[in-house]
């Protein structure tokens, strides 16, 4: 199996004040997973943000959760192609039950808060609502996708982190 090509975080400056952090991996057919590098030191998971994910093309031909992890060390990593390794990281929570299969072209926006005070919302069935979830403070976060059938599809994921 081939590596996906996946790019660091890049900070911009918005005109209000809030920095956007955007990373994109480029899936390899032949993989499994597809995993962001840890965010920067910059940006503070003690604070909400939202994050959107957007593909290109249909991730999977079935639902493809996309999944949260906490690094706890400078070297914190995820890595592998038919599963999906961690170093210096931990599994932290679901994010969204597919980020990839039902409508795989419209960005999904999600609330990252470590003060939310109502439940996770992390289906697209219950998009009305408002996809959210709570978050604990780490020093890093990291993101994954999972195929939900054989491997993933090739496709190009940008993901933005906003924040104040």
């Amino acid at each position: 199996m081939a590596a996906n090509t996946i790019v660091d975080w890049t900070p911009t400056s918005s005109p209000n004040g809030y920095t956007i952090y955007t990373s994109t991996i480029t899936v390899d057919t032949a993989n499994v997973v597809a995993w962001t590098k840890k965010t920067p030191q910059e940006f503070d998971t003690s604070k909400p943000a939202i994050l959107t994910v957007t593909l290109d093309t249909a991730l999977d031909s079935q639902a493809t959760p996309l999944a949260l992890y906490y690094g706890y060390t400078k070297d914190a990593a995820l890595s592998g192609t038919a599963a999906v390794t961690e170093t210096n990281a931990a599994y932290g929570v679901q994010l969204l039950d597919d980020g990839g299969y039902a409508t795989p072209t419209v960005t999904r926006a999600i609330q990252l808060d470590p003060n939310l005070a109502v439940a996770n919302v992390v289906t697209l069935a219950a998009v009305a609502t408002g996809l959210k979830v709570k978050t604990v403070p780490a020093p890093y976060f990291l993101f994954n996708f999972t195929a939900g059938s054989g491997t993933l599809l090739g496709a190009v994921i940008t993901l933005k982190l906003i924040q104040k």
